[in-house]
């Protein structure tokens, strides 16, 4: 997920960020953690591993687009405030490529 990146980047955020794995929020530190695991495995096993990083991924009659509203006007967000959304058939075109 891209809420590893946090906030307030004021740019997109690069992928050799620095990420808090004691991020408070359990999402976010789960997949810094589980990052860091499989790169541990990569350099201590030699497992081939690729990590993506997606942002808000929304599909066909996907009711998190509702839900994501309510979400942003918690947040306070500038309404000049960007959020990056990619379609699933988009994520799985990329998968695709990865692999």
């Amino acid at each position: 997920t891209s809420n590893v990146y946090g906030s307030g980047y004021h740019r997109p955020a690069k992928e050799d960020e620095q990420v808090d794995i004691n991020d408070p929020r359990a999402y976010s530190s789960s997949k810094i953690a589980a990052e860091r695991e499989l790169i541990g495995m990569q350099q201590n096993q030699g497992f081939d591993v690729r990590i993506l990083r997606l942002g808000f991924v929304y599909g066909d009659k996907d009711p998190h687009i509702a839900e994501i509203i309510s979400y942003i006007k918690k947040l306070n967000m500038h309404s000049g405030s960007r959020m990056h959304m990619v379609h699933h058939l988009d994520v799985a075109q990329a998968l695709v490529l990865l692999l």
